[in-house]
């Protein structure tokens, strides 16, 4: 069996990036591991926004043989990337984000036109209950965090996100700020994007939905 991840770091362009990705991880059975400056996390509803936190858990039961990485690098450099036999990193506009050197392959191209020419060509690959384990563990990490299990600037972080009126929007910066709101804050209710294409410092933009 075949236990594959998506991970999504930093990406600006608004070009549907978003609905691409999750269609194909629902397609071959792989969670979307996505970042909040990733056009893939708010507004979607099954994106996986606790990934780092489960991966540095160090669970047997969610370690991938494979992770894709689409977008820049990730603002929490995962465990998975380290972790993972086997790292792909698809890189867009010909520079490849990798200072760590996690990348055990690498890809060129534009990722929407890609995964819109894979969709009609790839099955289902991963182990049946392998996306199913992810979702389950978010959502007890999300309920262990609801009922008050962090403390401090992750705890703030996740309550000043909480807190935002509808229509409000709210500029995150940088670097540590941007982190804390990447693993801790709620992602259901708000869209995001991110203002600046460096992946440390940073301006990221989340806007409450009505």
């Amino acid at each position: 069996m075949l236990f594959r991840s998506i991970l999504c770091g930093p990406r600006e362009a608004d070009d549907g990036f978003g609905e691409r990705v999750h269609a194909l991880g629902e397609r071959i059975g792989a969670p979307v591991l996505a970042e909040a400056g990733s056009n893939a996390r708010y507004g979607h509803p099954g994106a996986i926004a606790t990934y780092d936190v489960l991966a540095r858990a160090g669970r047997p039961d969610l370690t991938p043989d494979l992770v894709l990485r689409l977008g820049a690098g990730a603002t929490a450099r995962s465990t998975l990337a380290r972790t993972a036999p086997r790292f792909v990193l698809f890189a867009e506009g010909g520079r490849a984000h990798d200072p760590f050197h996690f990348a055990t392959d690498v890809v060129h191209g534009d990722a929407v036109p890609t995964i819109d020419a894979l969709l009609p060509r790839v099955g289902r690959a991963a182990a049946p209950d392998w996306r199913a384990r992810w979702t389950a563990a978010d959502a007890a990490v999300r309920a262990a965090m609801d009922a008050g299990a962090l403390e401090g600037e992750s705890r703030a972080a996740r309550a000043v996100v909480a807190a935002l009126p509808p229509d409000a929007n709210l500029v995150v910066a940088s670097s540590m700020p941007i982190r804390d709101v990447d693993a801790f804050a709620r992602s259901e209710e708000h869209t995001s994007e991110l203002q600046s294409p460096c992946n440390l410092v940073c301006r990221l933009l989340l806007e409450k939905k009505k």
